[in-house]
């Protein structure tokens, strides 16, 4: 089982991904790091030069790799669950922890660091708002100072229940 890290972008997920697989001392896979890596450019220069259609291809196949590992933490880029397979893939993976940063937060690093595709903050913000949330098996919030150990305690929980048949969440058989 892995844990799949989603959000969006901005709100932490690759910098919260490497504190967490260092203090729990847990292999990390990041999609977005992936991809860049196959790809030899950054994200957004591929998004630039090759458009979106090359990218959600290489973020497709970054979904399909990171499906197959196990006991992983998976930080997904911003737009990889949108792709329904692509979630479906991650799914059955692991649980799905949404990095829930303030409006805020993502408004400040989004005045940074805009989707060169789509400059709109509240059109992406709000669209994506209600999917990510139903998608969400947990939420943390990331600039919370405890939110390592909220995902210590997820993790646990999981491997737990997953680990112990006909037990359910709510501690019944």
């Amino acid at each position: 089982m892995n844990w799949i890290l989603f959000g969006f972008k901005g709100c932490g997920k690759s910098t919260f991904s490497k504190l967490a697989a260092k203090r729990f001392s847990l292999p990390r896979f990041d999609t977005d790091e992936w991809i860049e890596k196959e790809a030899g450019l950054p994200v957004k220069e591929i998004v630039q030069t090759q458009g979106m259609g090359v990218f959600h291809s290489l973020e497709r196949q970054a979904a399909q790799r990171a499906a197959r590992l196990k006991g992983h933490l998976i930080a997904t880029g911003g737009t990889t669950l949108l792709d329904e397979k692509n979630a479906q893939l991650l799914r059955a993976a692991g649980p799905f922890i949404y990095l829930k940063a303030s409006e805020e937060i993502l408004r400040e690093r989004w005045r940074q660091r805009p989707l060169i595709h789509e400059p709109d903050f509240e059109k992406v913000y709000f669209s994506r708002l209600a999917l990510y949330e139903k998608m969400a098996d947990h939420v943390i919030i990331p600039e919370n100072n405890k939110a390592l150990e909220k995902l210590w305690e997820i993790i646990h929980s999981d491997a737990f229940f997953r680990s112990s048949p006909g037990v359910n969440r709510t501690g019944g058989q």
